[in-house]
């Protein structure tokens, strides 16, 4: 069998298409049993009983092993492919180091990348973005894996972390938090 994608990003459109390419000179292919695993390496389950199954999209992360089975009836003669892998990269992104406030103009939080992923793929780019008109906008303020952000203006704040490896990404917003002009006697 073929499958068009065997690198996918969970929670995306992304999917796995296999397409049978099974032949047999003696018979003719009359039962088709496809199967994956838990994509933890646990035992394989029945995916689909057609010819051409179903789009596989999973729905966590991980490495699915899949294989085919097929049958001719007339004969008996049975023949099961290798094991094709499928990965699947789950990326969950967050960070810690903001509080609850309130902060004061002047004060910077140092904002730390907590980020996992679900799959094989290692978490290689981070898009730091912070808005002050209650995330109607955000702006870029850093592209490293740790962000340290100093407070320039009085108002409320929202930040924005997009964590990803390849094309697979996930976002993890925090706040609104309180930053309050400093008063001088």
């Amino acid at each position: 069998f073929t499958v068009n994608n065997t690198t996918l990003c969970v929670n995306s459109s992304e999917t796995a298409t296999f397409t049978d390419t099974s032949t047999s000179p003696n018979c003719t292919i009359d039962t088709w049993l496809w199967e994956v695993d838990d994509g933890a390496g646990g035992a394989f389950t029945t995916y689909s009983t057609l010819q051409n199954p179903p789009a596989f999209a999973p729905t966590t992360g991980g490495t699915y092993r899949t294989r085919l089975t097929v049958t001719c009836s007339s004969s008996g003669e049975t023949a099961t492919t290798a094991v094709t892998n499928i990965v699947a990269n789950n990326i969950v992104a967050n960070f810690t180091g903001l509080g609850a406030g309130p902060y004061n103009v002047g004060d910077t939080v140092n904002l730390v990348d907590t980020s996992t992923n679900l799959g094989t793929c290692t978490i290689s780019s981070w898009t730091w973005r912070v808005s002050t008109d209650a995330g109607a906008t955000y702006t870029t303020f850093a592209t490293t894996q740790n962000a340290d952000y100093t407070f320039s203006a009085a108002g409320n704040y929202q930040f924005r972390l997009v964590a990803g490896c390849g094309t697979c990404t996930d976002i993890k917003q925090d706040g609104p938090v309180t930053v309050n002009a400093v008063v001088t006697p």
